[in-house]
């Protein structure tokens, strides 16, 4: 029987190190950020809120933070509107994620956070509308240990 050629033995080699750099980019089942932890559960809620209204969008549990990664503010109305989303400690002044979000009739608006808005654990989301027109609300993200 013959032995492999050197050059046999480097392809093989190659081929071997080329399946296993694949092999370790594939996704997992439960994708992770920056291998810092791995995503427990997606959530993503619609919602209608009108002026004045202050309505929380997402509570972080204690233990895990909440990584927003889209955005979309819709105004079906003929009137404009504005919308801040805020991370909120309850008991603690608002930290502004997206300020001043002015939509004019039939307007909307949207975002897609390339590494995700983390809000920590304990913290909410929460969004308040100005203006005489109804914005509709949606907002997606995962959470994380």
């Amino acid at each position: 029987m013959r032995k492999p050629s050197p050059r046999t033995w480097l392809l093989s080699l190659l081929v071997l190190c080329g399946a296993t750099l694949i092999a370790r980019q594939l996704s997992a089942e439960i994708p992770t950020v920056k291998g810092i932890g791995k995503v427990g559960q997606a959530h993503s809620i619609t919602i209608t809120a009108t002026n004045g209204q202050v309505t929380t969008l997402v509570t972080a549990p204690g233990s895990k933070a909440f990584i927003l990664t889209d955005v979309v503010f819709s105004n079906p109305q003929t009137v404009e509107g504005r919308v801040d989303l805020l991370d909120v400690l309850p008991g603690s002044a608002n930290a502004p994620v997206l300020r001043n979000i002015m939509l004019q009739p039939k307007q909307i608006w949207d975002h897609l956070f390339g590494t995700g808005i983390e809000i920590a654990g304990g913290h909410e989301l929460r969004v308040l509308v100005s203006g005489t027109a109804p914005i509709e609300i949606f907002v997606s993200g995962y959470f994380r240990k």
